[in-house]
């Protein structure tokens, strides 16, 4: 199996929206309650559910073009 540079983006960024939305969920543990990037990017379900469903169409898209 050839891994493309594509490939390792996609599963990278996969990693990174789990991760999100177990940030979402369990933001009730965290000590530090203001991040630099909570200005930009809120922690909430929506956003994450978002991000995870764009990542599935890509991750279709990839795969009708055989790259993963």
């Amino acid at each position: 199996m050839v891994m493309y540079l594509e490939t390792i983006f996609y599963y990278l960024f996969v990693l990174d929206s789990i991760s999100y939305l177990a940030l979402c969920y369990t933001k009730q543990y965290h000590t530090k309650l203001h991040h630099w990037t909570s200005q930009h990017f809120p922690l909430n379900h929506v956003f994450g559910y978002v991000y995870l469903g764009l990542l599935i169409w890509l991750g279709f898209a990839l795969r009708r073009l055989t790259i993963i």
